[in-house]
């Protein structure tokens, strides 16, 4: 089992997760393990060329350098997430789901 450092974990208040509450059923928290710069479109193309994505597929950066991943459905972001971890252009990418984030804001 890996293990988290403190300055690994990444906080989230109720506003914010209330406010996704909806999007939760599509999206996908995502972070990228490299130290070059991607751009959104960059990662959006990689991800629907490897996923085979058909529909919307929206890539944005968020805060503590993760990356919102929003699917066309909800069975494409279970289907990407149960085959995590993924390597794009030879990075690795790891997902946290936005509805396991608990009442005080962790996740």
């Amino acid at each position: 089992m890996a293990h988290v450092s403190e300055d690994q974990v990444v906080q989230f208040s109720l506003g914010e997760v209330q406010s996704n509450k909806f999007r939760a059923t599509r999206t996908l928290l995502g972070r990228l393990f490299t130290t070059d710069q991607f751009t959104m479109v960059e990662l959006r193309d990689a991800l629907r060329s490897a996923w085979q994505i058909k529909g919307l597929l929206k890539v944005s950066k968020t805060q503590h350098d993760l990356f919102e991943i929003t699917m066309p459905n909800e069975e494409a972001k279970k289907w990407a997430l149960n085959r995590s971890p993924w390597v794009i252009k030879d990075r690795l990418l790891t997902f946290a789901l936005l509805d396991v984030i608990d009442y005080q804001g962790n996740l």
